[in-house]
């Protein structure tokens, strides 16, 4: 059997994606931190530009401030932006203002750089940001990117980036997706993009190594409106089979090959009724599938994003 999820554990909401007046934000970190906690997120990555931030004041048994900061660097009209995320105690990065000389880094170093400093490296709003997809399918060391970004999704229109995340897969990539915020402390830039994690051990290193394996889910919604929940993701005996909240669209995607010239995959979709919801589906894998993937989504139009499970491991 396969899967992401961990077998044991709780699921934990937060986001890791989010400014505040340290940077480019309009309300403190403070206000900021109790904005989410009263939405009933249990941690969140204060990532200001160029300067990582930790909070642990605010911290309690049911909340943790993940170390965090936005890193960006431009190659030929391209923000590459960047979020690092690290536990406090092995970071290799100081607290506050960041060196202004990393933004000279090309985007490979500056990916490989977080790595070196323990950091996870996230691939921000490819959409805004202009990236080719070609160039983001050269990237490395990344751990995930953001398949949706509610501040660039509320404020541009340019926050959902499915299409650059089934290129990485199809180009082999072994990455995660997020939703994040990346509020700017706007009214309308909050709670809408997070993730789920499963782990049974609630701390700063617990939840940034579900992370680090996979161990999550993505979502988007509106600030007082639930994503559809994930309870469960598995693939054995030749099926998948997904357990979720009452939903109106379930996809499975399967890919038969992970080479951009011979693209071979196949999509099963179940479209239900509002006095019909879908809470458990299945579906068979077909023969040489390299990875599943599964997206839901509520009557509501509320999204939730599985992680891909690759089957070749």
């Amino acid at each position: 059997m396969k899967y992401t999820l961990y077998r044991e554990g709780n699921f934990y909401k937060g986001t890791l994606h989010a400014h505040t007046n340290r940077s480019d934000g309009r309300i403190s970190p403070q206000e900021t931190i109790e904005r989410y906690m009263k939405n009933g997120f249990s941690f969140l990555g204060i990532s200001d530009h160029m300067v990582y931030g930790y909070y642990p004041e605010a911290e309690d048994e049911n909340f943790l401030s993940i170390p965090a900061a936005e890193l960006h660097t431009h190659e030929k009209g391209v923000a590459h932006h960047l979020l690092a995320l690290g536990e406090p105690e092995h970071t290799g990065f100081s607290y506050g203002t960041l060196d202004p000389a990393l933004n000279k880094l090309d985007v490979q170093s500056l990916i490989d750089l977080i790595v070196e400093k323990n950091n996870l490296a996230i691939y921000c709003h490819p959409h805004w940001s202009r990236v080719g997809i070609g160039r983001l399918c050269e990237l490395e060391n990344l751990t995930g990117m953001e398949i949706y970004n509610h501040e660039c999704e509320m404020g541009w229109r340019s926050g959902k980036a499915e299409v650059f995340f089934d290129h990485l897969l199809w180009h082999g990539r072994r990455i995660w997706c997020l939703g994040s915020d990346d509020t700017h402390s706007k009214d309308y830039t909050f709670c809408g993009g997070y993730i789920t994690v499963k782990t049974p051990d609630f701390s700063h290193r617990g939840i940034l190594k579900a992370i680090a394996d996979g161990s999550f889910y993505a979502s988007s919604a509106r600030e007082g409106q639930p994503a559809p929940r994930i309870f469960d993701f598995i693939c054995g005996d030749g099926m998948a089979k997904l357990w979720c909240d009452p939903s109106r669209d379930v996809y499975f995607y399967f890919s038969t090959s992970t080479d951009p010239a011979k693209w071979s995959y196949s999509y099963k979709c179940i479209h239900a009724k509002e006095n019909d919801p879908v809470s458990y589906a299945e579906q068979e894998i077909p023969e040489g599938t390299k990875y599943v993937k599964v997206t839901i989504e509520d009557f509501s139009g509320n999204t939730s994003w599985c992680q891909p499970i690759w089957l070749e491991d």
